[in-house]
């Protein structure tokens, strides 16, 4: 079991395929991965036994649910989720930003963050690329997936331009929170000078990105040859 930051290994490619391991302080886990989803920290319907005895290396997990429930202050108390839910292999958590853009009744944008209402009781809160570093700090991930904006298609240029722009500011918030970070822009639904955009800003961030924090480029223009050397 690797004791300190994220690492990856790449072990062989062929082409555009990549097989490798990446090093968690909860365990390896081979690439490419079937991540089981536990959205609530635990598989439904199953014991944390007959989890193990599938095998996997990693597990899904998601932030925003984990923030209204049971949220963060009693995870901290716990001692993480990892603690909470029994599990000693490693976590990646989803930001949550897919489930808020879900709430389209019930949330508004602003330059700094999403207001959304609960889906559970209601009640208000103000999402942040800082608050949900904060929560996936308190659940103890392996690997946390920046705040993601998620526009819904067809969407004009300027909402586009926006979506990007929200997970440039994330990307920076992560990385002043120094986490094990995948810096998440899915640009595959952009145009093209949204793609460029986002990917000039993967290829700074995946050389630019602190020692002790390492970031996969998720859904980037494969064709970029300067993104296929940096990751």
């Amino acid at each position: 079991m690797k004791k300190g930051p994220v690492s990856y290994t790449l072990l062989k490619k062929s082409n555009k395929a990549r097989r490798g391991i990446v090093h968690t302080m909860h365990g390896d886990i081979q690439t490419p991965v079937f991540m089981p989803v536990g959205t609530n920290g635990a598989i439904k319907a199953l014991s944390v036994e007959q989890v193990e005895s599938l095998n996997p290396s990693i597990i899904l997990a998601n932030s925003y649910h984990l923030y209204l429930r049971p949220g963060i202050d009693l995870l901290r108390e716990a001692g993480g989720l990892h603690k909470f839910a029994s599990w000693d292999r490693a976590y990646l958590t989803d930001s949550g930003g897919f489930q808020v853009f879900s709430l389209s009744k019930m949330r508004k944008f602003d330059p700094d963050g999403v207001h959304f209402q609960s889906h559970i009781d209601g009640s208000r809160h103000f999402y942040t690329p800082e608050l949900v570093m904060e929560i996936e700090a308190a659940i103890g991930s392996d690997l946390a997936m920046v705040l993601d904006d998620c526009p819904a298609l067809p969407a004009t240029p300027d909402r586009l331009e926006a979506s990007v722009n929200r997970r440039i500011r994330a990307c920076l918030a992560s990385s002043k929170a120094g986490s094990n970070t995948i810096c998440a822009c899915d640009i595959s639904k952009h145009s093209s000078k949204c793609r460029s955009k986002a990917c000039r800003l993967a290829v700074y961030r995946l050389e630019k990105r602190p020692p002790k924090c390492i970031r996969f480029a998720m859904h980037l223009c494969t064709k970029c040859p300067k993104i296929s050397r940096a990751i």
